[in-house]
């Protein structure tokens, strides 16, 4: 539409980056319940059912510590974002809805995050292979 009617989209970037924004986060939590994330298998021969075992722990223990960081910057950053009112550059759209939204993606991340570390827990090593 740019190139037909020889103007810029007014505000393109800044629409792109807001929804990219609610459409990562929230799809997060999903994903990964799904386990549909992108996981690579390179040393699982080298290692044995008991070294994926405590990696899958760890990278998972890892992950919801990760996640809890997020949420609290992102919940800090909302409430700062509502005391000041900001907004954005060209399209003057309020910023704490989309640090709501992250919040909200990696607080529910890290809850999926942990409930596979309880499943991994209860089933043992080769438990999901």
């Amino acid at each position: 539409m740019r190139y037909f009617f020889q103007t810029p989209i007014l505000g393109s970037d800044e629409i792109i980056q807001l929804v990219s924004i609610a459409l990562v986060m929230l799809a997060m939590p999903g994903t990964a319940q799904r386990d549909g994330h992108v996981r690579v298998d390179v040393f699982d021969e080298h290692i044995g059912v008991w070294g994926r075992f405590i990696g899958d722990l760890f990278s998972r223990a890892v992950g919801v510590y990760l996640m809890y960081l997020l949420t609290w910057r992102s919940w800090l950053k909302l409430r700062e974002a509502l005391e000041y009112n900001d907004l954005s550059n060209m399209l003057r759209v309020p910023f704490w809805p989309f640090y709501g939204l992250m919040a909200l993606g990696s607080a529910l991340f890290a809850v999926v995050l942990v409930l596979q570390i309880v499943d991994l827990i209860r089933g043992g090593p080769g438990a999901d292979d």
